[in-house]
């Protein structure tokens, strides 16, 4: 009875936002605004019942041209002690946050500005910020003085990035902040220590930023082309049998992508990325960041400034949800990682002690560029 309730309010819930939303309409399970080239596509509620509260997740996911991402997924949770009020308070949330931060971008319209260094190219960001949603209170500080000294050494070349912050209390203060969907520990725990006791449930704000530098160089490849390479770089893997095959895959990788640099982050992040997927488990620390080996020179990056990264993650790991890629691949991808070495290592000279946190490695040509 639950599941149907949940499917048949999903009609309700976007007449309820096209009601709310001007010149807008509903095409299937998604709602088409025509005018900004803007989809918004609404999946049934979550439900989880916990003593006599209900607490409901509306999950969406919205696309348009300029995300370069093509798609942004985001939840927004609420609890009430009725379906009902539930459903009010998470469709409120998501018309007051991400669409009101939305609008904000779409029209160009910024709340705030700040400059950063992209390895030695100048940018400039507006800050399109959403409005602050409160759980059982009045008024709060905009989150936004907590995260924004930490933002400008994360960004990279994207032409815009989507900030997802929580702050909630429960005997504690606990945080999320996500960029682009991949949620930061960082990030996280700087919202923890900047706000204080907050005597609520918690409050949530989103944020777009705009990148308007000129000239923009747009990466030059798009999702699509990146999971394709993906593809064919894991059946390579697949095939990777002998040391004189593996030391030939980066130039294979370059046959396939003609983008040395592309080449180079998938022969080291695939096998990376599988390990950390397997460590992650069983109590492993990850850093956010990469180190580049450039000849001589150790450079310091973010996962998130790699336009790459998340593109080729998300593939890897559809494909072995799916079962499309194979266990075996998934152990032998994890066999040659750095990160399966220095773990090994790390549990036979401390008898499984790992007090320390994995930091990946990408060995690149001194022509090699960030983008």
């Amino acid at each position: 009875m639950r599941l149907s309730q949940l499917t048949d309010k999903l009609e309700y819930i976007l007449k309820d936002i096209q009601s709310k939303i001007k010149h807008s309409k509903v095409e299937g399970d998604a709602l088409i605004i025509s005018e900004l080239n803007l989809s918004i596509k609404v999946y049934p509620p979550i439900l989880e019942e916990k003593g006599e509260h209900l607490f409901l997740s509306l999950n969406v996911a919205i696309a348009h041209p300029s995300f370069y991402e093509e798609i942004i997924e985001a939840y927004f949770p609420a609890q009430a002690d009725t379906f009902e009020v539930a459903l009010q308070q998470a469709v409120r949330m998501f018309l007051a946050g991400l669409m009101s931060a939305l609008f904000e971008y779409l029209e160009g319209t910024e709340s705030y500005a700040f400059n950063s260094s992209f390895f030695g190219s100048e940018k400039r960001w507006g800050v399109c910020e959403g409005d602050l949603i409160l759980f059982n209170r009045e008024n709060g500080d905009s989150l936004w003085q907590h995260i924004k000294g930490a933002l400008p050494r994360r960004l990279g070349n994207r032409p815009f990035y989507y900030i997802d912050a929580f702050v909630g209390e429960d005997g504690e203060i606990s945080a999320n902040c996500g960029i682009n969907g991949e949620y930061s520990l960082e990030l996280g725990r700087l919202l923890e220590k900047g706000v204080e006791k907050i005597g609520s449930t918690g409050y949530v704000r989103q944020f777009f930023l705009l990148n308007q530098s000129s000239p923009f160089t747009p990466y030059p490849h798009n999702r699509k082309d990146v999971e394709r390479f993906t593809e064919k770089a894991v059946s390579l893997f697949k095939h990777c049998n002998t040391e004189e095959s593996y030391r030939d895959l980066l130039k294979s990788l370059c046959d396939i992508t003609a983008d040395i640099d592309l080449a180079c982050e998938l022969k080291s992040f695939l096998p990376e990325i599988c390990a950390e997927l397997f460590y992650n488990d069983k109590g492993v620390k990850f850093s956010e960041t990469v180190v580049l080996m450039k000849g001589s020179e150790e450079i310091t990056a973010y996962k998130d400034q790699f336009t790459s990264y998340r593109w080729i993650k998300e593939r890897l790991c559809r494909g072995f949800e799916s079962a499309e890629f194979s266990n075996d691949l998934f152990r032998r991808l994890i066999s040659v990682s750095a990160t399966h070495s220095v773990i090994s290592k790390a549990k036979r000279e401390n008898a499984g002690a790992m007090n320390f946190v994995v930091q990946t490695a990408l060995n690149v040509p001194s022509t090699y560029e960030l983008r």
